[in-house]
């Protein structure tokens, strides 16, 4: 696995924790953050990347800091 593709799962997970955290369904945070619902759990399951914006309105509809779901250090290798 590259650095990357490890720094996309960290982003996966933390977002799925931070769903299930605040006890809002795949749907409901699909439809606060502008995606599908379909995109999202493959997000979540990590077989697709998150782009910048969405990550963005993921993390407003969760209200979290962007940063709470982003890996403590994801700076890739050089």
């Amino acid at each position: 696995m590259t650095t990357m593709e490890s720094i996309y799962l960290k982003v996966a997970g933390k977002i799925r924790r931070a769903r299930a955290r605040s006890k809002v369904s795949v749907g409901e945070l699909a439809a606060k953050s502008g995606m599908s619902r379909s995109n999202l759990n493959m997000i979540e399951l990590g077989q697709q990347r998150i782009s910048i914006h969405h990550l963005f309105e993921v993390a407003k509809a969760l209200k979290v800091p962007v940063r709470d779901l982003l890996p403590a250090d994801s700076r890739p290798a050089s």
